[in-house]
C-alpha cells in the first residue's frame, strides 16, 4: 500500500451551512505526482477559504435604514472611492426598524442607523440604541440644534412641515401659525394623516417643546378638529385638498415636491390647485422634520460609521443627499435643489431634538 495514496478531503463550502464536499480517490502516483497533488489540494483549500471569508470589518460599514434614494447609492460609491470603506445596507420597514434592531442587539450588523423622522430618532434614543457622538468631530459647521440633546444623533437633511390649502377656497394669509387651527371655524375642515405618521408626530413634539401651556395639548386638540378618522400619508392629504374634500392639511414640503415630479397627466392633476403656507413667519419660523443618523450602540465598526456620518454631513454629499429626498441640506452654505428653491425664502427652525432623549434603562 506504500505505492498508493488514499486521501479524503472535507472542504466546508459555507460558514453558514452544513453542506460539505467529500473528495475521495485511490490512485497510484509517482513521488513527483504526489507533491503536485499536495500543492493542488492546498491551493484548493485556500481558494475556498478566501471565497467564503467575510470582508475585513475595518474596511466596511453597514447602514440600517427605512429608505435609500438613488443619490444615496452614488454617495456610498463615492465614499468607498474616497475612504476605501465599502458600504453595506439593510432597508427595513419604517414602523418596525427600531424594534428589529433592539431584538438583534449584539447580533445586529448595524453600524449606522439612518432614519427619516425626528420621532423615530427620539424613540431610538429612548430605547438606548445609540452611542453618543461629538458634534465637533462630525461637522462643527452644523447648527447645534440639529443634534439631539444627548448627542445621540444628528440631522443630515430637513423638510419644513407646511400647511396646504385649495387656492379656489382660501387665501394664503388665512393662517399665520399652527395653533390657529384650534379655532371653531376649522372644526371638521382639516384632514390628517394616521396617528403613526411622522409629520404629525413631529409637529406635536415641536409644539410641545415650545413649553407654552397653550401649546401643551396641541395634538389632542388637532385630532378633535379633524374630519373623520385620520388616515393615509402626506400624498393622501394632497389629493383631498386638491379634490376639495377638506380645506387644510399638514404635510412635509418634500411630499408635495415629490408629487410634482410625477410625469403622467392624471397624477399632475393631484396638486394643481394646492398652495402652500409656511406657518410661523411672523415668529421664529416653520418647523422642520428631519432625516438623521446615529451610531449604533453595539456597532462593530463605530469608527467607520462616524466617517460615513461625517461624509454625509460634508459639503461633498449634502446637496446630493438632500435633493435625493426632496429635502434641504442642514449646512447653510449648501444651496437647495431648484425644485425646493421655487418656494422662495422662508424662516425655519428645528425644535424636535429636545424630547424623549432620556434613556429608559441600561441594557
Amino acid at each position: 500500500m506504500n505505492d498508493y495514496i488514499r486521501s479524503k478531503f472535507i472542504v466546508k463550502m459555507s460558514k453558514n451551512s452544513n453542506q460539505v464536499a467529500h473528495i475521495s480517490f485511490v490512485q497510484k502516483f509517482t513521488f513527483g505526482t504526489k507533491m503536485l497533488l499536495v500543492f493542488v489540494c492546498f491551493a484548493l483549500l485556500q481558494s475556498c477559504l478566501v471565497k467564503d471569508a467575510k470582508p475585513d470589518k475595518r474596511q466596511t460599514v453597514t447602514v440600517y435604514t427605512d429608505f435609500l434614494s438613488e443619490n444615496d447609492m452614488k454617495i456610498f460609491k463615492q465614499f468607498k472611492k474616497t475612504e476605501k470603506i465599502k458600504v453595506y445596507y439593510k432597508i427595513l420597514p419604517a414602523d418596525s426598524i427600531l424594534e428589529i434592531i433592539k431584538l438583534e442587539k449584539y447580533n445586529s450588523q448595524a453600524d449606522l442607523i439612518l432614519l427619516h423622522g425626528a420621532d423615530k430618532l427620539l424613540n431610538g434614543g429612548k430605547m438606548n440604541l445609540f452611542r453618543p457622538i461629538n458634534p465637533s468631530e462630525i461637522n462643527p459647521s452644523i447648527d447645534g440644534n440639529y443634534f439631539s440633546k444627548n448627542n445621540f444623533w444628528c440631522a443630515i437633511s430637513k423638510s419644513p412641515i407646511v400647511m396646504i390649502y385649495n387656492k379656489n377656497l382660501l387665501k394664503g394669509d388665512t393662517i399665520k401659525f399652527y395653533n390657529e387651527i384650534n379655532q371653531p371655524k376649522w372644526k371638521g375642515k382639516i384632514t390628517l394623516q394616521e396617528h403613526a405618521n411622522s409629520t404629525i408626530k413631529v409637529l406635536g413634539i415641536s409644539m410641545t417643546n415650545l413649553k407654552s401651556k397653550k401649546h401643551k395639548n396641541f395634538l389632542s386638540h388637532l385630532y378633535q378638529q379633524a374630519q373623520g378618522n385620520p388616515k393615509g400619508n402626506d400624498l393622501t392629504q394632497i389629493k383631498k385638498i386638491n379634490a376639495v374634500e377638506a380645506q387644510l392639511a399638514f404635510i412635509e414640503l418634500s411630499s408635495l415636491v415629490e408629487a410634482q415630479q410625477l410625469k403622467d397627466t392624471v397624477n399632475k392633476k393631484l396638486y394643481r390647485n394646492v398652495e402652500v403656507i409656511f406657518p410661523g413667519q411672523t415668529q421664529k419660523g416653520t418647523f422642520y422634520n428631519i432625516t438623521g443618523a446615529g451610531i449604533y450602540k453595539y456597532a462593530r465598526n463605530p469608527e467607520n460609521a462616524q466617517k460615513l456620518l461625517q461624509y454625509l454631513t460634508s459639503k461633498k454629499a449634502q446637496y446630493s443627499f438632500a435633493s435625493g429626498r426632496f429635502e434641504f441640506p442642514v449646512l447653510t452654505d449648501v444651496k437647495a435643489d431648484p425644485r425646493l428653491a421655487q418656494f422662495g425664502n422662508f424662516r425655519g427652525r428645528f425644535v424636535a431634538n429636545r424630547l424623549g432623549n432620556k434613556v429608559k434603562k441600561k441594557s
